[in-house]
C-alpha cells in the first residue's frame, strides 16, 4: 500500500513540477530558462518512469518473503523472475 501511495505522490509531484517549470520559464522570458525548465521536466519524467518500473519489478518481494519464507536476496531474485516479461500487468496495478 505504501508503494502505491509513493508512486501516486511522485506522479503528482511530476505534474506540479512541470506546471511550475513552465510558469517559471514564461515569467523569466529567456530561452535559456525555458531550455533548463524542459530539461528538468525531462529528468523528472524519466525518473518517475524508472521508479514505476522498479516498483513493478519489486512487487512480489514481500509476498515471497512471507509465503515462501525467503531471505531478502532470494525474494528480490524471485520477484524479478515473476515479473520478467510481464511488467505491464503489475504496473497497471500500481497506477490504479
Amino acid at each position: 500500500m505504501g508503494v502505491i501511495i509513493g508512486v501516486g505522490l511522485s506522479i503528482v509531484a511530476v505534474v506540479i513540477a512541470l506546471i511550475f517549470g513552465v510558469l517559471f520559464a514564461i515569467a523569466a522570458g529567456g530561452p535559456a530558462t525555458l531550455l533548463i525548465g524542459l530539461l528538468l521536466a525531462a529528468v523528472i519524467i524519466t525518473g518517475t518512469v524508472f521508479l514505476v518500473w522498479l516498483a513493478t519489478k519489486l512487487t512480489f518481494v514481500p509476498s515471497a518473503m512471507v509465503f515462501e519464507g525467503a531471505t531478502i536476496m532470494v525474494a528480490l531474485s524471485r520477484s524479478w523472475q515473476l515479473t520478467k516479461g510481464e511488467s505491464g500487468e503489475p504496473s497497471v496495478f500500481f497506477l490504479s
